[in-house]
């Protein structure tokens, strides 16, 4: 997945991360979602380009009922 620089994966994280986000108390969320950005960042830098980088697998499970 690519985003737009440091911004672009702070709102990633932001969004699609709320479960795991929600469990910090508000006024720590912002500083939380901004370590985890830095960290990040740390070992995988923004390229030439302005972008970060996350590799990830989107797992899709699709169910039905047997009746």
């Amino acid at each position: 997945m690519t985003h737009l620089g440091e911004a672009g994966l702070a709102a990633w994280l932001r969004t699609p991360w709320i479960p795991f986000t929600q469990s910090v108390p508000e006024p720590e969320r912002e500083r939380f979602i901004s370590t985890v950005t830095q960290t990040y960042l740390a070992k995988f830098p923004i390229d030439a380009n302005g972008l970060s980088h996350v590799s990830m697998v989107q797992l899709e499970v699709e169910t039905y009922r047997i009746t």
